[in-house]
């Protein structure tokens, strides 16, 4: 029974805590990264192409704390002959 009680009152205690609106979002004025931005890498063991990553920075609709957000995707993958060993295409 002492184990329910406990577990109750931490739940409230959470909930109290996370639910308050007083939370205030410092602002950030974002010159890092802007939209369009595409970076590439290749991977090669001497002459032979192994794989590629890539990330690029796109525009999104959504909104954080009415701030504008940036969606970053990224792309890995595998070229060549090296498919035959470690399939690689990942999107993250």
């Amino acid at each position: 029974m002492k184990n329910w009680i406990y577990i109750i009152a931490s739940a409230v205690l959470v909930i109290t805590l996370t639910s308050s609106n007083m939370v205030s979002y410092p602002t950030a004025s974002n010159k890092a990264f802007a939209v369009g931005e595409k970076l590439r890498y290749r991977v090669t063991y001497g002459f032979v192409d192994a794989g590629e990553a890539t990330l690029e920075v796109k525009s999104t609709s959504k909104k954080g704390n009415g701030r504008e957000l940036l969606q970053v995707t990224g792309l890995g993958r595998t070229l060549g002959g090296f498919n035959a060993f470690f399939k690689v295409n990942d999107v993250y």
